[in-house]
């Protein structure tokens, strides 16, 4: 959804399309990252718990 606040304070919502959403895209490029959330352990990788940040 999109949304707007007006200038009187107003806020206006507009639905958005779900092919122009990058919810979805996000969802599964996670996914495909660390796994589904339907697993019993997500795998975060290997430098999980180390002082690296990337």
């Amino acid at each position: 959804m999109k949304r707007k606040l007006e200038s009187d304070g107003q806020i206006t919502m507009k639905r958005t399309a779900i092919e122009t959403s990058d919810f979805w895209k996000v969802v599964d490029e996670q996914e495909k990252k660390y796994g589904s959330v339907e697993t019993l352990e997500v795998n975060w990788g290997e430098d999980v718990g180390s002082e690296n940040f990337d």
